[in-house]
């Protein structure tokens, strides 16, 4: 998934850092950030509360952090070391570009069956609107 946003890449990486509550998920849903730890090695530790009430914790560890250019996380396993199943790996990547910033999301997921589930439209739609909202916050007052 890639979104151009009308942003430096500096302005983008700080919103997406700092504002991560208000547009990582796509609204309805909502994002609490319980801890991150924006390094290689990092942790995150975040709920994503949708509108009845429905939770899902979603943790894991940064693999790669690069400021403004590159961030690349998995929720395989936690901070103690044990694993998570089903598991993504995450890489989003910032780039300087005529529009401003280029952002791309990828995700791989480990097991055939949980790509299947996990790439569809609906989940694709989702990082989209979550992108637009990234992208709103970030052109805001540019």
């Amino acid at each position: 998934m890639t979104r151009y946003i009308h942003a430096p890449p500096e302005r983008v990486w700080s919103v997406f850092k700092d504002q991560l509550s208000e547009w990582w998920q796509p609204k309805p849903l909502r994002t609490v950030v319980h801890s991150i730890e924006w390094r290689t090695g990092g942790i995150f530790d975040t709920t994503i509360y949708g509108p009845n009430g429905e939770s899902r914790v979603r943790r894991g560890l940064f693999l790669e952090v690069a400021p403004q250019r590159r961030i690349v996380f998995t929720d395989a396993i936690f901070a103690d070391k044990s694993p998570s199943l089903p598991y993504t790996l995450g890489v989003i990547r910032f780039a300087a570009d005529s529009v401003g910033t280029r952002y791309r999301l990828a995700a791989q997921f480990w097991c055939t069956p949980c790509s299947r589930q996990r790439s569809n439209t609906k989940l694709t739609d989702a990082w989209r609107l979550a992108a637009k909202q990234l992208a709103a916050l970030a052109e805001d007052n540019i």
